[in-house]
């Protein structure tokens, strides 16, 4: 099963959301065919990262990320560095661009546990974000821009008039990143689990 798929990466973002759920919730929900629910359900079953009781439980949401890694590596489309503060960078992307802030960045809207002086975002038109901050000369802060996947626009929040990838989203990517370790507090907050940092 690939997890990626525009239809079962839907599902397993909402068993990861809900936590418990019938099939048909998820089918009435989604808008997507019992079967392929079921599909995915009984995928789940067998890997035991869901566990049936009077509903489906979310039983091990560590599994089924890991198991997202094996179909997503998530790198940047590129990167570079800008001789202006975070704050103004920030500023000039959601004025003049429409970029979803991801991974770490948006991370800092969710937890005080890891900072970093990086700006990580999904942009739809990546060349329009690289010529507007090619433009600022120097270094200082590094952008890294994600091209979108993954229904992106559907998985978002806004806050502080910037759109930020949800918390779910946001551990997904930083697991898909290698960064799991800089989600700590919000897995614990989400899902109740300790990892290991």
């Amino acid at each position: 099963m690939k997890l990626t798929s525009p239809k079962t990466y839907t599902i397993i973002r909402k068993i990861l959301e809900k936590k418990q759920f019938t099939q048909t919730e998820l089918s009435n929900e989604l808008d997507i065919s019992w079967g392929q629910i079921n599909k995915t359900t009984n995928w789940f079953l067998k890997k035991k990262y869901i566990i049936k009781k009077k509903k489906y439980e979310l039983w091990d949401p560590l599994g089924i990320l890991n198991s997202i890694i094996m179909f997503r590596r998530l790198e940047p489309l590129y990167s570079l560095t800008v001789r202006i503060d975070e704050e103004n960078v920030l500023k000039t992307l959601n004025e003049e661009t429409d970029v979803i802030l991801a991974r770490v960045t948006a991370l800092n809207y969710y937890s005080q546990y890891f900072r970093e002086n990086i700006i990580d975002f999904y942009a739809r038109d990546a060349r329009e974000v690289k010529d507007l901050l090619s433009k600022v000369p120097g270094d200082g802060v590094v952008v890294n821009v994600y091209k979108e996947d993954l229904n992106v626009r559907d998985d978002i929040k806004i806050i502080e008039n910037f759109k930020v990838t949800s918390e779910i989203r946001t551990v997904i990517d930083l697991f898909c990143s290698e960064r799991a370790y800089t989600a700590h507090d919000l897995i614990k907050e989400i899902w109740g689990i300790e990892i290991e940092v």
